[in-house]
């Protein structure tokens, strides 16, 4: 059998997810909220995964918006102080620019099949994807 393409995930098999930078929003969301709790705790209270679950169909918003308006509510149950535009700027450029893997930027340099980048992150005009990303 000849393939004659190959279909990629993006996140997390070519370039790094974002869970250092979610980390570092939950340490300084706990290290400068007087509501006592640990980090696993607010990691839990985030709730932007239940908020892409229902943003489909008519109910589409993007995971930006839904990311601000989570972190949002986040900063305020916990009484922080932090800007939740600076933090959500500072995520989605990471989501904009994220690091390719080593292994995946020497695999892609030498394959010779044409590579389709499938994922389920949303476009800012719902019409088609396409990262722009310079490996």
């Amino acid at each position: 059998m000849k393939y004659k393409a190959l279909l990629l995930d993006f996140y997390g098999t070519l370039v790094a997810e974002d869970d250092h930078i979610i980390s570092n929003i939950l340490k300084a969301i706990a290290a400068g909220s007087p509501v006592p709790s640990d980090v696993k705790q607010i990691g839990r209270d985030w709730r932007f995964q239940e908020l892409c679950n229902a943003a489909f169909g008519a109910s589409f918003r993007s995971q930006r918006a839904l990311e601000l308006e989570s972190l949002t509510r986040l900063l305020s149950d916990y009484e922080s102080e932090l800007d939740p535009y600076k933090i959500s700027n500072e995520l989605f450029s990471y989501w904009r620019s994220p690091q390719v893997f080593d292994d995946a930027r020497y695999f892609l340099e030498r394959n010779a099949l044409p590579v389709c980048i499938v994922s389920n992150i949303d476009t800012h005009d719902r019409s088609y994807g396409a990262c722009g990303m310079e490996l």
